[in-house]
């Protein structure tokens, strides 16, 4: 939840890209095992850059 939440707070709002926010969900909410996958997929897609 902390690096979700950082990442929304150090971003700019122009780069949110809300279509995305399901990916965020499914970061905080993926388990051991798919945790690294959830993460990239948030970060690389979560925002436009």
């Amino acid at each position: 939840m902390n690096m979700v939440m950082n990442e929304y707070e150090i971003a700019k709002q122009q780069k949110f890209r809300l279509e995305n926010f399901k990916l965020a969900i499914e970061f905080i909410s993926s388990n051991e095992s798919r945790f690294n996958q959830t993460r990239h997929l948030f970060l690389q897609d979560g925002f436009s850059d």
